[in-house]
């Protein structure tokens, strides 16, 4: 060592790793958004919004997009109880990316998991299975439950989300998951 200069913790090879460890931690970020996959994080909370009942499903809507090269992906219409009386709509998490650009969205990702309606004293009643849009259905008799979402991993986190289905119609019930990336 050179007489009079202390040596810091940011000379040498020490200050390479760190480089370098910022590097691939950013790269893995990156990819984690290219392929779809959802990253892990620190908690958060998440919202559902049951949305106004209807027995008719309105028509397919697409995945907004600002890029005119990008084709938007068309979202299946929701799947309704056999019933026709019940809980139905979609399990949805975001974020998907750590940041979004105009040119590169990061729309929320369907979510497959175990949908479980329970009543106020904590009765399963129903149980069914989000498909690969995210999209889940339920029968139900007329009551308030809450529907509980099993992803069967930490991340995504959905909330609890209480409905009241009314009889002769089903209640559309949407659920945002948190996936923890900040």
């Amino acid at each position: 060592m050179v007489s009079g200069r202390r040596r810091r913790w940011n000379d040498g090879p020490m200050r390479s790793g760190i480089a370098l460890s910022a590097v691939v931690t950013a790269g893995l970020l990156l990819a984690s958004c290219a392929n779809g996959t959802v990253g892990s994080g620190t908690a958060g909370t998440g919202s559902a919004t049951p949305a106004a009942s209807a027995s008719t499903p309105t028509a397919p809507s697409t995945t907004p997009t600002t890029d005119a090269s990008i084709t938007p992906t068309p979202t299946p219409p929701p799947l309704l109880p056999g019933s026709g009386t019940g809980a139905y709509g979609y399990v949805a998490a975001g974020p998907t990316c750590p940041v979004e650009r105009p040119d590169q969205p990061c729309p929320p990702r369907p979510v497959s998991g175990t949908i479980t309606a329970r009543t106020t004293v904590g009765t399963t009643v129903a149980t069914t299975h989000s498909d690969a849009n995210g999209r889940y259905a339920l029968d139900l008799s007329p009551g308030t439950y809450t529907l509980v979402v099993d992803t069967g991993s930490m991340f995504p986190r959905c909330p609890d989300t209480p409905v009241t289905v009314k009889p002769g119609s089903a209640i559309r019930a949407d659920i945002s998951c948190d996936t923890g990336i900040r």
